[in-house]
């Protein structure tokens, strides 16, 4: 069985372009974390919660440039995007009360085709169908849309 054994990373000096390299490929530990060895070569590192944290953050926002640079990116206006989002609100709020779209259709006094109608395309219906919608659901219109916050 290999043995594990934890070492302290020092602070770096500089280095030449070679050496960062040389280092970089040895797995070397940053400042202040700390590395598992096995077999005389690094296998894991233990880094400060606050490091990881930085690190996560900045590999989340590398992510979000590509995705902003990317020419296949499909952008839509922010009234567009929050209409999108309100039939799936719709249909979330429909789903936690318990209902299929033929059962709240039946208490709108409604064809289904119209429920489906509404979660797929709300920017069709009125302000007053939504509010039915809330009502039936028992819930507020501001809580409804409350549901894109979950």
């Amino acid at each position: 069985m290999p043995t594990v054994k934890a070492k302290k990373a020092t602070k770096p000096r500089r280095l030449t372009q070679k050496q960062a390299r040389a280092r970089h490929k040895t797995h070397s530990a940053p400042v202040g974390a700390s590395y598992v060895v096995q077999d005389d070569r690094p296998t894991h590192v233990i880094i400060p919660i606050e490091e990881y944290d930085r690190l996560m953050d900045a590999i989340e926002a590398c992510q979000m440039v590509d995705e902003l640079e990317n020419p296949r990116t499909r952008w839509i206006k922010a009234p567009d995007a929050a209409l999108e989002l309100a039939g799936s609100w719709i249909a979330r709020a429909r789903k936690q009360a318990g209902l299929t779209q033929k059962q709240l259709a039946h208490r709108l006094r409604v064809p289904q085709s119209q429920i489906s109608r509404i979660e797929k395309h709300p920017e069709r219906s009125t302000v007053k169908t939504m509010q039915r919608i809330a009502k039936a659901l028992g819930i507020d219109l501001a809580a409804l849309m409350a549901f894109a916050s979950e």
